[in-house]
């Protein structure tokens, strides 16, 4: 049976392995992949090109393998299948084994000079290969960002500067109706919707012009937009990528890697400024939007005055695919739309991106703190439902959809029950009846519908409700193991015979205990009367019989909690014993330290977790919530029933006085 051999992949700068660990510089960078099966050299070599995206045609790629055997450090270079065997022959010898592979990457032709912004862009403007094709340099795609500075005009590089004068001169086909905007060659134009809204006359672009590669004309727009346009220039070092961790740093000529960066951008920079937008396009290949000022259906008191001039034009281009913005107005001229302070441009999804840490810090993160950070970092009043939702995608992309933790549960649940034996087993050991009500068959708890240890489960996964079943289960591993953490510091530290909770408990009671007065009856019996003290409002006063060696009081605490009550540790002291050897062995220390012995181990890679050979059917018509208000899912019992010759009492929620409702309040009907 082959076993998966994990593979770290080293290139881009020079590395050292000592010591068995691999020593890199800043320029180098690292990925993982994995093999499943046994594969030859050339399939092991385009495995590495797939996840270097590098084409092997363009690029030679030179293999050394780092590893350790018998405790000396040795490399091997990879170049055809019989040193490729070195590989599996570790793997299948030494435990634990994981390969480390450096590997450089050299032309196979020669680079003329390129710019910075041609490499960034995949391919040169210069030379071309002798199949015909630009020349792509893909070691520069992902490691080459540049922070996104304030909204300013950036400046576009010619694509192509050594076409013929007749094509870099050739005048653009004219609109053949309203002026249009004129989308660069290099932008992709196909639209997939067939319909499109009307727009004003001023931003129309369904007419779009072939333009030549030598730059973008914008001979044919309106005056003006003229100045918010992409200006012509050589200099090509000015390529400038939005950063998500600053969403609201957006402006002309600025790049992005998807049109939803576009939207979180645009919207991001429009909260910032307290204004709303309306989508006037979204295709395929480009993105239009205006003021929501605008928009037809905006309320016309806020269409006083002159139009609002913001406009933001986005589109793909065929190239690089990158999305850039072609055509920005950088302020608003309007009073804008919010009110309330309740910006329509903050959707559900985007709160999810700002809310994202702190929901894989805290999974139980409660919807009232959401809302509290969304008004102290974006000062937006987000609504309860909102903040709901944004919570849900949230968790969602941290553990996946319901139907998929469905999907990877069998899995999940075998690999947790592998590497943890000891704690599956003694789950496993503890009885139904001691916590369900079905498996209750003498009725001991009295109808009750909750038993202590769930009352404990409950405490202590507080907070986690209506998520993923994979989420809960997880989540309830993480705060297990951080309860046992912390509870197995603290017996380890305690010098007391009692853990701290324990013995500030029986301080309390000790204390109390200096009150009463105690009469003997019986010392060779153990029996004690013990008679409380009287308070100043005429309360106490009250009389308990103590059976001292049976470990009895009427007042029923000793028995019921193993645990001394203040009469108890009164007549303990009134005999000369020590008062802690009253205490059940329970409520000890070592008690304590032996109940935190219990350990766990952390879940293999999911790569490895095995097929348990059973599945989750899932019904997505019983974890599909309805629309409307939530409904609480707790189970009724006989408190919650109400009879008919009980009346009901109502509370006004204007006045707030009882007998009637608000439908009925004399104050709001004067």
């Amino acid at each position: 049976m082959f076993t998966p051999i994990l593979i770290q992949l080293y290139w881009g700068g020079g590395v050292t392995y000592e010591n068995e660990r691999i020593l890199a510089d800043n320029n180098t960078r690292s990925t993982t992949l994995i093999i499943q099966q046994k594969i030859s050299y050339e399939e092991f070599l385009n495995l590495i090109c797939f996840h270097l995206q590098v084409d092997n045609d363009l690029y030679r790629l030179t293999l050394k393998l780092y590893y350790t055997f018998n405790s000396n450090s040795q490399s091997s270079e990879i170049f055809n299948d019989s040193s490729l065997e070195v590989l599996y022959y570790l793997a299948s010898n030494v435990h634990n084994f994981y390969a480390n592979v450096h590997v450089t990457i050299d032309p196979r032709i020669s680079l003329g000079q390129s710019s910075c912004m041609d490499l960034l862009r995949g391919f040169s403007s210069v030379n071309e290969s002798p199949l015909g094709t630009m020349v792509p340099y893909q070691q520069f795609t992902e490691s080459h960002v540049f922070e996104a500075g304030p909204s300013t005009n950036t400046n576009l590089h010619c694509l192509s500067n050594n076409e013929d004068d007749s094509n870099s001169d050739s005048e653009a086909e004219p609109p053949t109706s309203e002026e249009s905007e004129v989308v660069p060659s290099s932008v992709e134009t196909t639209d997939v919707d067939a319909d499109e809204p009307e727009i004003d006359a001023r931003f129309n672009s369904t007419n779009v012009s072939q333009t030549s590669n030598s730059g973008f004309d914008y001979a044919n727009d309106p005056e003006e937009l003229k100045a918010y346009a992409i200006n012509e220039s050589d200099d090509d070092d000015d390529m400038e990528i939005w950063d998500q961790n600053y969403p609201a740093r957006v402006g002309l000529g600025m790049f992005f890697r998807n049109k939803n960066d576009v939207m979180l951008g645009v919207r991001s920079w429009n909260i910032n400024c307290g204004r709303e937008l309306y989508v006037v396009e979204s295709k395929s290949a480009k993105w239009r939007a205006k003021c929501y000022s605008q928009n037809p259906n905006c309320n016309t008191n806020f269409a006083t005055g002159p139009p609002c001039s913001w406009y933001v034009y986005a589109v793909k281009r065929r190239n690089d695919h990158m999305w850039q913005i072609i055509r920005w107005v950088d302020s608003h001229n309007c009073y804008g739309t919010i009110v309330g302070n309740d910006n329509r441009s903050l959707k559900s999804r985007d709160v999810a991106t700002h809310i994202l840490h702190n929901m894989r810090e805290d999974l139980a993160y409660p919807v009232k703190q959401i809302r509290a950070f969304i008004k102290d970092q974006l000062n937006v009043d987000i609504s309860y439902s909102k903040a709901w939702r944004a919570r849900k995608e949230a968790i969602e992309r941290i553990y996946g959809s319901w139907e998929s933790n469905f999907e990877e549960l069998p899995r999940y649940i075998a690999a947790l029950q592998e590497s943890n034996p000891e704690a599956w087993e003694y789950l496993r050991n503890i009885k139904e009846s001691k916590w369900t009500l079905l498996k209750d068959k003498n009725y001991r708890r009295w109808g009750n519908m909750t038993t202590n240890i769930s009352e404990s489960f409950n405490n202590a996964l507080g907070g986690i409700r209506l998520m993923p079943i994979k989420a809960i289960i997880n989540c309830t591993f993480e705060k297990s193991v951080e309860h046992f953490l912390k509870n197995t510091e603290i017996a380890w530290n305690c010098q007391t015979r009692l853990p701290p909770r324990t013995w500030r408990w029986f301080e309390k009671r000790d204390l109390k205990s200096r009150e009463h007065r105690i009469i003997e009856f019986d010392f060779r019996r153990g029996r004690y009367k013990v008679v409380s003290k009287i308070q100043t409002n005429s309360t106490g006063g009250n009389d308990y019989t103590v059976e001292y060696l049976d470990k009895k009081c009427t007042c029923g605490k000793w028995q019921m909690q193993r645990f001394p009550c203040s009469h108890a540790i009164a007549v303990c002291h009134n005999r000369g014993d020590p008062p802690e050897t009253i205490v059940h062995e329970l409520y000890t220390t070592g008690a304590y330290k032996a109940q935190y012995e219990g350990q766990f181990f952390p879940l293999t890679h999911q790569d490895y977790w095995n097929d348990p050979g059973w599945k989750i059917k899932a019904d997505a018509s019983k974890i599909t919530t309805s629309r409307g208000r939530r409904r609480s899912r707790r189970i009724h019992n006989e408190m919650d029933v109400h009879h008919p010759d009980q009346p009901r009492t109502f509370r006004c929620g204007i006045c707030k006085q009882l007998g009637h409702r608000r439908n009925a309040c004399q104050s709001s009907h004067p």
